[in-house]
């Protein structure tokens, strides 16, 4: 059939015979555009849960990027098709942390592009914003509220400080650990039966916690993690897991990475630098971007929310030194968190400025300009960023483990809490370090259960 009307806002789209009263756009990409909108009835009134519908055009013609294929598109709504139906033997399970489909379906473009489709896809509108504008929100508001707020009492002068320091971070690495045991199930699922992701980043990631609509933050940026709700979107970079894990199309040999380079380790840089006999010199490394390529990506997303979620200002030296023989254990993990935030400073910056290299050659490439491409391709081979890269990932690690070990000799507040952040730090220690052979099953296992609401899943 020929592609129908566009989509606009208050009036009825048919997908696969459902019907969908369609909303305001809520974003666009170079692939895709993505609405609101609303369940309707054969009388068209409103009724179930609101979805979001995609639609991207694909296959070849005017305006189709090269990689935007017909099977591609297609592979995308099978990989969250299987993501949200039973388990091969046919046994029900917990639902996935991921939009469900409720209705697809491709147009063909018409004469002017007669290889082309459109393609509209209606499925669940999962809660939250991404990742990364979640960690801006909370940030901001913690800022505002903590500006606004008045002078407290001193009641333990400097103590309460550290306290606070202490607070914080454990809250951020709490929420962590409720981000990682929410998704982790549903990329084990995905790895293991269906795809690799491939562009795992903080914008393919969303974040609901329910005090984010609250007027004002608490003391603290990182919410109860039993707030919280977490998934991942965004399969269009996806490939059989089968054929990845192989030699042939689709796998990592023939494929190259994508996504955000920002969120690639030292395995990524040195496929897409120096190819696959590079990366075969590199045992290791190989193993990790053949198997572990998602969980490597979540655990830099994780890391990310630690950081950005503990907010609270280092006491002051002079403090720390006062407290150091009476208050020595809280002393000792709070330079330990110093030590920690540094040294993925140093990371990011490094990862950061790797990603604007690239997008810099990459616009040349795009701009039609051969030598200046040629130059900044040239950069980059010689700046020597996956040693680069895999140094400062190794200074992180280890800091991880130092964190990790002092947060099990913390007795304020929970103790239980102190144990659930060490075993957190631990376990990103192993998704991040080339060495580990941690699998998901494995990181499911480490975290232990879910926080009550996360066992529930609310719709919007």
């Amino acid at each position: 059939p020929l592609p129908p009307k566009a989509l606009i806002a208050g009036e009825i789209a048919v997908i696969n015979s459902r019907r969908f009263r369609v909303g305001e756009p809520l974003g666009e990409g170079a692939y895709a555009t993505v609405y609101q909108a609303r369940m309707v009835n054969e009388h068209d009134e409103e009724e179930g849960d609101e979805v979001a519908i995609k639609e991207m055009r694909c296959g070849r013609g005017p305006g189709i990027l090269p990689d935007a294929t017909f099977q591609r598109a297609l592979f995308e709504i099978e990989v969250m098709i299987k993501l949200g139906g039973a388990s091969p033997d046919g046994r029900a399970r917990e639902p996935a942390a991921a939009p469900r489909v409720f209705a697809h379906e491709f147009w063909h473009l018409g004469p002017s592009a007669p290889e082309g489709f459109l393609c509209r896809v209606a499925m669940e509108r999962r809660q939250g914003i991404p990742l990364v504008n979640w960690l801006q929100l909370r940030a901001e508001r913690w800022a505002a509220t903590s500006s606004s707020a008045a002078p407290q009492p001193a009641l333990g002068g400097a103590r309460d400080e550290v306290d606070l320091y202490c607070r914080s971070f454990l809250a951020a690495t709490l929420t962590a650990r409720t981000m990682l045991a929410q998704l982790c199930p549903t990329l084990e699922r995905l790895n293991r039966e269906i795809a690799f992701h491939r562009d795992i980043n903080a914008r393919n990631l969303l974040v609901f916690a329910t005090s984010d609509t609250a007027s004002a933050s608490g003391e603290l940026a990182a919410p109860d993690a039993c707030e919280l709700e977490c998934s991942v979107v965004d399969f269009g970079s996806s490939v059989c897991c089968k054929a990845w894990l192989g030699a042939g199309e689709g796998s990592w040999q023939a494929e190259n990475p994508t996504g955000d380079a920002r969120y690639w380790g030292p395995a990524s840089w040195i496929r897409f630098l120096g190819g696959v006999q590079a990366l075969n010199k590199e045992e290791k490394f190989m193993r990790q971007y053949s198997r572990r390529l998602d969980g490597f990506a979540l655990a830099i997303c994780t890391l990310e929310s630690v950081a950005k979620l503990h907010c609270q200002a280092a006491p002051p030296e002079a403090l720390l030194r006062a407290f150091a023989q009476s208050r020595s254990s809280e002393v000792a993990v709070v330079q330990a968190i110093q030590k920690f935030r540094s040294s993925w400073n140093s990371y990011w910056t490094m990862a950061f400025g790797s990603f604007e290299r690239l997008g810099e050659y990459s616009r040349l490439v795009c701009c039609g300009d051969p030598n200046g491409a040629a130059q900044r391709w040239q950069e980059l081979i010689t700046g020597n960023i996956p040693g680069q890269l895999a140094g400062y990932l190794n200074e992180l690690c280890d800091q991880l483990v130092r964190v990790a070990d002092l947060c099990r000799t913390q007795r304020g507040g929970s103790t239980q809490s102190w144990q659930q952040a060490s075993d957190t730090l631990c376990v990103l220690r192993d998704l991040a370090n080339k060495d580990s052979t941690a699998e998901w099953a494995d990181v499911a296992r480490r975290l232990g259960p879910l926080p009550p609401r996360a066992l529930r899943r609310t719709l919007v």
